[in-house]
């Protein structure tokens, strides 16, 4: 179990947000708190962060173009706010980011630095195939510290038993936890942007260096239209 395979893309998706693009990592770790050197090198990121405002926040290419695919499928961005505008937010308020584990706090910290919503996965509760489809009326899911959130209109990630993922927030179903050992994550690039390699890059040399990744694999997925 190295990585997703592949993610098929519903031709709504593709239409609302043709330069769509999916980055995928998988890899083998070891959860456990970050030690106190992972928060200090950190700590002048943290600092630079929570001086932005919201006119830089959104100057983010990742960012922008993720906000512009939500209002192209019709869901308000400013009312579900993208996970990399919520880390931005938290920090520019002077919240603090929350400390879960390595792996959590390895996702937040690219996150902060690229602009990019990852979501994360336990590879062992996802059951294939996945696929990215814009949410159906009604659809909902247990999210990670929001209860049950209602995901109509926002991009999606299902699997065999139903919904699992978003930008916005992630369920409870598929959540990185303390017995977590194969690791999946999601980049959702919304833009083509050029960030997504080096964002890919920076996120695997972390996760080696605080979470002992081993047999890690990398891709990019550029769904098309059939």
């Amino acid at each position: 179990m190295g990585m997703f395979d592949a993610i098929t893309v519903s031709e709504t998706v593709l239409k609302a947000c043709p330069a769509l693009r999916l980055g995928l990592l998988g890899a083998e770790v070891q959860i456990e708190a970050s030690p106190e050197a992972f928060w200090q090198e950190t700590e002048s990121l943290l600092v630079e962060k929570a001086a932005w405002d919201n006119t830089l926040i959104h100057a983010l290419p990742p960012l922008n173009a993720a906000r512009r695919a939500y209002k192209a499928l019709g869901q308000d961005p400013s009312r579900y706010r993208l996970s990399a505008e919520a880390l931005h937010r938290r920090l520019s308020k002077g919240q603090g980011l929350y400390r879960i584990n390595n792996c959590v706090d390895i996702i937040n910290r690219v996150s902060l630095e690229t602009g990019y919503s990852i979501g994360g996965y336990d590879l062992t509760k996802v059951l294939p195939p996945v696929h990215l489809e814009r949410g159906q009326r009604e659809m909902v899911y247990s999210a990670l510290g929001r209860g049950l959130l209602n995901i109509e209109a926002l991009p999606v990630l299902c699997d065999a038993l139903g919904p699992f993922g978003n930008p916005s927030s992630d369920s409870e179903r598929t959540c990185i936890g303390p017995e977590t050992q194969h690791l999946g994550l999601v980049f959702f690039d919304f833009g083509g942007q050029a960030e997504l390699e080096p964002a890919l890059a920076l996120c695997a040399r972390l996760l080696q260096t605080w979470a002992q990744a081993q047999n890690l694999q990398t891709r990019i997925e550029k769904p098309q239209l059939n």
